[in-house]
Protein backbone atom coordinates (compact mmCIF):
# COMPACT_ATOMS: atom_id res chain seq x y z
CA UNK A 1 0.00 0.00 0.00
CA UNK A 2 2.81 2.37 0.87
CA UNK A 3 4.59 1.59 -2.41
CA UNK A 4 1.49 2.59 -4.36
CA UNK A 5 1.27 5.82 -2.40
CA UNK A 6 4.93 6.63 -3.09
CA UNK A 7 4.52 5.89 -6.79
CA UNK A 8 1.51 8.18 -6.98
CA UNK A 9 3.49 10.96 -5.29
CA UNK A 10 6.34 10.54 -7.79
CA UNK A 11 3.93 10.64 -10.73
CA UNK A 12 2.25 13.76 -9.35
CA UNK A 13 5.61 15.46 -8.78
CA UNK A 14 6.75 14.51 -12.28
CA UNK A 15 3.53 15.84 -13.77
CA UNK A 16 3.97 19.16 -11.95
CA UNK A 17 7.54 19.46 -13.21
CA UNK A 18 6.44 18.78 -16.79
CA UNK A 19 3.68 21.39 -16.57
CA UNK A 20 6.05 24.00 -15.08
CA UNK A 21 8.65 23.29 -17.78
CA UNK A 22 6.04 23.61 -20.49
CA UNK A 23 4.78 26.95 -19.14
CA UNK A 24 8.35 28.25 -18.86
CA UNK A 25 9.15 27.25 -22.45
CA UNK A 26 6.01 28.93 -23.72
CA UNK A 27 6.48 32.17 -21.81
CA UNK A 28 10.26 32.52 -22.15
CA UNK A 29 10.21 33.81 -25.78
CA UNK A 30 7.50 36.32 -24.84
CA UNK A 31 9.55 37.58 -21.95
CA UNK A 32 12.58 37.96 -24.18
CA UNK A 33 10.55 39.83 -26.79
CA UNK A 34 9.30 42.25 -24.15
CA UNK A 35 12.75 43.02 -22.75
CA UNK A 36 13.82 46.58 -23.57
CA UNK A 37 17.28 48.12 -23.36
CA UNK A 38 17.41 51.24 -21.22
CA UNK A 39 19.73 54.19 -21.84
CA UNK A 40 20.45 57.54 -20.20
CA UNK A 41 21.64 60.95 -21.30
CA UNK A 42 25.32 60.02 -21.01
CA UNK A 43 25.09 57.19 -23.57
CA UNK A 44 26.41 57.96 -27.06
CA UNK A 45 25.74 56.07 -30.25
CA UNK A 46 28.82 56.70 -32.36
CA UNK A 47 28.98 56.74 -36.16
CA UNK A 48 32.72 56.38 -36.91
CA UNK A 49 32.26 56.24 -40.69
CA UNK A 50 30.79 59.76 -40.81
CA UNK A 51 32.42 61.33 -37.76
CA UNK A 52 29.06 61.71 -36.03
CA UNK A 53 27.25 60.72 -32.87
CA UNK A 54 23.74 60.46 -31.49
CA UNK A 55 22.66 60.91 -27.90
CA UNK A 56 19.41 61.66 -26.10
CA UNK A 57 18.26 64.63 -24.02
CA UNK A 58 16.27 62.38 -21.67
CA UNK A 59 16.38 58.80 -20.48
CA UNK A 60 14.54 56.14 -22.42
CA UNK A 61 14.53 52.65 -23.87
CA UNK A 62 14.46 50.75 -27.13
CA UNK A 63 13.67 47.24 -28.27
CA UNK A 64 16.61 47.04 -30.66
CA UNK A 65 19.39 49.29 -31.98
CA UNK A 66 21.84 48.47 -34.76
CA UNK A 67 24.40 50.46 -36.74
CA UNK A 68 24.04 49.74 -40.45
CA UNK A 69 25.75 51.60 -43.31
CA UNK A 70 26.45 54.65 -41.17
CA UNK A 71 22.92 54.91 -39.73
CA UNK A 72 21.56 53.92 -36.34
CA UNK A 73 18.31 51.99 -36.67
CA UNK A 74 16.12 51.99 -33.56
CA UNK A 75 12.93 49.97 -33.09
CA UNK A 76 10.48 50.54 -30.26
CA UNK A 77 12.25 53.76 -29.23
CA UNK A 78 10.66 55.44 -26.22
CA UNK A 79 11.89 58.69 -24.66
CA UNK A 80 10.65 59.80 -21.26
CA UNK A 81 7.77 62.22 -21.80
CA UNK A 82 7.32 61.23 -25.45
CA UNK A 83 5.30 58.75 -27.42
CA UNK A 84 6.90 55.57 -28.70
CA UNK A 85 8.57 55.82 -32.10
CA UNK A 86 8.30 52.37 -33.64
CA UNK A 87 11.02 52.89 -36.26
CA UNK A 88 13.77 55.49 -36.49
CA UNK A 89 16.75 55.55 -38.82
CA UNK A 90 19.19 58.37 -38.10
CA UNK A 91 22.57 59.24 -39.58
CA UNK A 92 24.70 62.16 -38.38
CA UNK A 93 27.59 63.20 -40.63
CA UNK A 94 30.24 65.56 -39.24
CA UNK A 95 27.82 66.54 -36.50
CA UNK A 96 26.79 65.56 -32.99
CA UNK A 97 23.05 65.14 -32.52
CA UNK A 98 20.95 65.08 -29.36
CA UNK A 99 17.43 63.75 -29.89
CA UNK A 100 14.96 65.64 -27.70
CA UNK A 101 11.44 64.29 -28.26
CA UNK A 102 8.93 62.66 -30.54
CA UNK A 103 5.30 63.77 -30.76
CA UNK A 104 2.39 62.36 -32.72
CA UNK A 105 -0.89 64.28 -32.96
CA UNK A 106 -4.21 63.23 -34.47
CA UNK A 107 -6.52 66.18 -35.11
CA UNK A 108 -7.92 67.26 -38.49
CA UNK A 109 -4.54 66.36 -40.01
CA UNK A 110 -2.36 63.70 -38.41
CA UNK A 111 1.22 64.79 -37.78
CA UNK A 112 4.46 63.41 -36.36
CA UNK A 113 7.28 65.60 -35.06
CA UNK A 114 10.86 64.65 -34.21
CA UNK A 115 12.89 67.32 -32.41
CA UNK A 116 16.65 67.33 -31.96
CA UNK A 117 19.60 69.66 -31.47
CA UNK A 118 22.79 69.55 -33.49
CA UNK A 119 26.34 70.79 -33.12
CA UNK A 120 28.55 70.97 -36.18
CA UNK A 121 27.51 72.11 -39.65
CA UNK A 122 27.25 68.66 -41.12
CA UNK A 123 24.34 66.63 -42.45
CA UNK A 124 21.59 64.54 -40.88
CA UNK A 125 19.60 61.90 -42.73
CA UNK A 126 16.42 60.89 -40.89
CA UNK A 127 13.63 58.43 -41.51
CA UNK A 128 10.89 58.20 -38.87
CA UNK A 129 9.21 55.27 -40.55
CA UNK A 130 6.33 57.17 -42.12
CA UNK A 131 5.44 58.95 -45.32
CA UNK A 132 7.57 56.61 -47.41
CA UNK A 133 5.10 56.73 -50.28
CA UNK A 134 5.20 60.50 -50.58
CA UNK A 135 8.20 62.43 -51.82
CA UNK A 136 6.66 65.88 -51.90
CA UNK A 137 7.94 68.59 -49.59
CA UNK A 138 4.29 69.62 -49.18
CA UNK A 139 3.87 66.72 -46.74
CA UNK A 140 6.81 67.86 -44.59
CA UNK A 141 8.22 70.90 -42.85
CA UNK A 142 11.52 71.63 -41.15
CA UNK A 143 11.80 74.18 -38.36
CA UNK A 144 15.19 75.52 -37.27
CA UNK A 145 15.42 77.70 -34.17
CA UNK A 146 11.68 78.56 -34.40
CA UNK A 147 11.91 79.45 -38.12
CA UNK A 148 10.27 77.46 -40.90
CA UNK A 149 12.78 76.71 -43.63
CA UNK A 150 12.36 76.66 -47.39
CA UNK A 151 15.91 75.49 -48.11
CA UNK A 152 18.76 73.49 -46.53
CA UNK A 153 16.60 70.36 -46.47
CA UNK A 154 15.00 67.88 -48.82
CA UNK A 155 12.87 64.74 -48.68
CA UNK A 156 12.76 61.63 -50.81
CA UNK A 157 10.47 58.66 -50.14
CA UNK A 158 10.07 59.48 -46.47
CA UNK A 159 13.77 60.19 -45.80
CA UNK A 160 14.58 63.77 -44.80
CA UNK A 161 18.06 65.23 -45.35
CA UNK A 162 19.05 68.34 -43.40
CA UNK A 163 22.30 70.08 -44.38
CA UNK A 164 24.44 72.71 -42.67
CA UNK A 165 22.08 73.64 -39.84
CA UNK A 166 22.89 73.97 -36.14
CA UNK A 167 20.81 74.52 -33.02
CA UNK A 168 17.31 73.17 -32.41
CA UNK A 169 15.63 71.46 -35.34
CA UNK A 170 12.23 69.85 -35.78
CA UNK A 171 11.04 67.78 -38.71
CA UNK A 172 7.29 67.31 -39.10
CA UNK A 173 5.32 64.95 -41.31
CA UNK A 174 1.69 65.83 -42.15
CA UNK A 175 -0.48 62.86 -43.08
CA UNK A 176 -2.99 64.56 -45.41
CA UNK A 177 -3.84 61.20 -46.96
CA UNK A 178 -4.72 59.81 -43.54
CA UNK A 179 -7.03 62.77 -42.90
CA UNK A 180 -8.92 62.61 -46.19
CA UNK A 181 -8.29 59.00 -47.23
CA UNK A 182 -6.46 57.59 -50.21
CA UNK A 183 -8.39 59.12 -53.09
CA UNK A 184 -6.60 57.37 -55.95
CA UNK A 185 -9.15 54.53 -56.13
CA UNK A 186 -12.22 56.60 -55.37
CA UNK A 187 -14.82 57.81 -57.91
CA UNK A 188 -14.22 61.29 -59.31
CA UNK A 189 -16.87 62.94 -57.15
CA UNK A 190 -15.34 61.39 -53.99
CA UNK A 191 -11.79 62.35 -54.95
CA UNK A 192 -12.88 65.98 -55.20
CA UNK A 193 -15.51 65.91 -52.49
CA UNK A 194 -13.85 68.71 -50.51
CA UNK A 195 -13.67 71.01 -53.56
CA UNK A 196 -17.25 70.13 -54.53
CA UNK A 197 -18.51 70.83 -51.01
CA UNK A 198 -16.65 74.16 -50.99
CA UNK A 199 -18.12 75.08 -54.39
CA UNK A 200 -21.62 74.21 -53.20
CA UNK A 201 -21.07 76.31 -50.08
CA UNK A 202 -19.94 79.28 -52.18
CA UNK A 203 -22.90 78.84 -54.54
CA UNK A 204 -25.37 78.77 -51.64
CA UNK A 205 -23.76 81.88 -50.17
CA UNK A 206 -24.03 83.70 -53.50
CA UNK A 207 -27.68 82.69 -53.95
CA UNK A 208 -28.60 83.77 -50.41
CA UNK A 209 -26.76 87.08 -50.84
CA UNK A 210 -28.53 87.69 -54.18
CA UNK A 211 -31.91 86.90 -52.63
CA UNK A 212 -31.25 89.29 -49.76
CA UNK A 213 -30.18 91.98 -52.21
CA UNK A 214 -33.31 91.52 -54.36
CA UNK A 215 -35.54 91.57 -51.28
CA UNK A 216 -33.79 94.70 -50.07
CA UNK A 217 -34.38 96.42 -53.42
CA UNK A 218 -38.02 95.38 -53.35
CA UNK A 219 -38.42 96.83 -49.87
CA UNK A 220 -36.72 100.04 -50.96
CA UNK A 221 -39.00 100.32 -54.02
CA UNK A 222 -42.02 99.59 -51.88
CA UNK A 223 -40.96 102.27 -49.44
CA UNK A 224 -40.52 104.83 -52.22
CA UNK A 225 -43.95 103.97 -53.64
CA UNK A 226 -45.50 104.41 -50.23
CA UNK A 227 -43.78 107.78 -49.78
CA UNK A 228 -44.92 108.87 -53.26
CA UNK A 229 -48.49 107.81 -52.51
CA UNK A 230 -48.42 109.78 -49.26
CA UNK A 231 -47.12 112.86 -51.05
CA UNK A 232 -49.83 112.59 -53.72
CA UNK A 233 -52.47 112.11 -51.05
CA UNK A 234 -51.20 115.18 -49.22
CA UNK A 235 -51.29 117.20 -52.46
CA UNK A 236 -54.83 116.11 -53.16
CA UNK A 237 -55.87 117.10 -49.66
CA UNK A 238 -54.33 120.55 -50.02
CA UNK A 239 -55.93 121.11 -53.45
CA UNK A 240 -59.33 120.09 -52.11
CA UNK A 241 -58.93 122.52 -49.24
Amino acid sequence: MSLITISRKKVAAGTVMIVVSFIFCCTCPVLQAQTDVFFNTSDKFLIPRYNGSISFAVNGSYANATLEDGSWIFTGLHLDGSQTLENLQFSAQNSNVTIISFRAASTVVQSERLSYSVKGQGKQVINIGTGSGYGSNADWSVNSNNTFLEKDWSVSHGTVTVTGLTGNISIVYYNFTGAFGNSSTMPLYQQHSVAIAAAIGVAITVVVAAAIKVRSKENQAKGKNTQLANVNRLKSTKESA
